[in-house]
């Protein structure tokens, strides 16, 4: 195999060093691996695989998420400390460790679904990304303002984002097509009980190569080939345990307050009433498994009662907790689920608040 890497700067070269998207140096921007010197290309050429697929997407493809959005630059200041325990017992990233060190960061609030002109105000997560500019590199932290999601599998994502994206033909979003992958993915309920409630619309928000005329360098090549972890393991398919899809959706339902709960089952009721029959009956089904209360009154807008749905089997695949069989047998008359001791949780706590439950 062949791996052309760089010969370093040539002296006198103090321009600062290209970099990937992760913040590793890039050792050579001009070959890449192959197997013998007119072999083919071998699939861990990372850098050639990313520098071609930005390439590729130089535009912004509206069938991809996060278009819309809003970006802020500032540092990040440490503590050096968790507590009165230095943070040095709980991690080794420098940019934790000293008092008062600060390093520069790019945060980024955006909406998921909508495309680059799509309102601001829609009924979607917000995920934010944050960019740690190191001295090791950079850091890429990312989430979503829910704090859950819709899918555990990653493999499920672009499905779920093709339900949820406009229709590719009639370029609008609509409520059957993303009722139908939800209804048959039980492990969604959580997420979509927060994102129909009035959590779903937030009130706010709180790249180079080498060149001779001043670009960035490529770095010296610090190690050999023949070096590095070997792993084994048994590739599998199994699927990922799935336990609480209803309970945690449930619970969460319970703890909303009472104009909260009403306007989630209006939400429900009128995007559920565009939906096909069986994905209406099917949602409903879940619903009275999350809580009663819930199915009864999403059931009752659409004129779905228990009894029309109690025949449904569970979906194929679908892992029922002991629980969740229990209710399935009395469904429509399941007392309504003990959260004491619970309260309202978010990403962000209220110091303010004070728990009296």
């Amino acid at each position: 195999m062949t791996d052309v890497s760089s010969q370093g700067p040539a002296p006198g070269d103090e321009r600062e060093v290209l970099t990937n998207r992760q913040g590793h140096p890039v050792y050579d921007n001009q070959n890449q691996r192959t197997v013998g010197a007119r072999g083919p290309a071998t699939l861990e050429n990372y850098q050639f695989l990313e520098k071609i697929s930005h390439f590729d997407r130089e535009r912004i493809p509206e069938r991809v998420v996060h278009a819309r959005g809003v970006t802020a630059y500032g540092y990040f200041e440490a503590y050096g400390a968790w507590g009165e325990e230095p943070i040095g017992r709980y991690t080794r990233a420098r940019l934790f460790q000293e008092r008062g060190k600060r390093t520069d960061v790019a945060v980024r609030f955006s909406t998921v679904i909508g495309g680059r002109d799509s309102s601001e105000a829609a009924r979607d997560p917000r995920g934010f990304a944050v960019k740690f500019y190191t001295e090791d590199g950079n850091w890429d932290l990312v989430g979503n303002n829910l704090g859950v999601f819709f899918i555990r599998d990653a493999i499920k994502f672009p499905d779920v984002i093709h339900a949820l994206k406009p229709d590719p033909v009639t370029f609008e979003q609509q409520p059957r097509r993303i009722f139908d992958f939800m209804s048959q993915t039980p492990e969604s309920l959580h997420m979509l009980v927060n994102l129909f409630s009035p959590r779903g619309i937030p009130a706010d928000y709180r790249h180079y190569e080498p060149s001779v005329l001043g670009g960035l360098r490529e770095a010296r090549y610090p190690t050999h080939d023949e070096q590095g972890p070997e792993i084994r393991g048994r590739v599998t398919r199994k699927r990922i345990p799935r336990a609480n899809d209803y309970q945690q959706a449930g619970q969460r339902y319970l703890l909303m307050e009472q104009w909260e709960r009403d306007d989630l089952v209006h939400n429900f009721v009128t995007l559920l009433a565009q939906c096909d029959r069986p994905v209406r009956e099917r949602m409903v089904w879940h619903f009275l498994l999350v809580e009663n209360d819930l199915g009864l009154r999403v059931g009752e807008g659409l004129g779905i009662g228990p009894e029309d749905v109690a025949g449904l089997e569970p979906l194929p695949g679908q892992d029922l907790t002991d629980e969740d069989r229990e209710r399935l047998a009395h469904l429509g008359k399941n007392p309504p689920r003990d959260v004491s001791g619970l309260t309202m949780t978010h990403c962000v706590p209220d110091k303010r608040h004070v728990v009296t439950r």
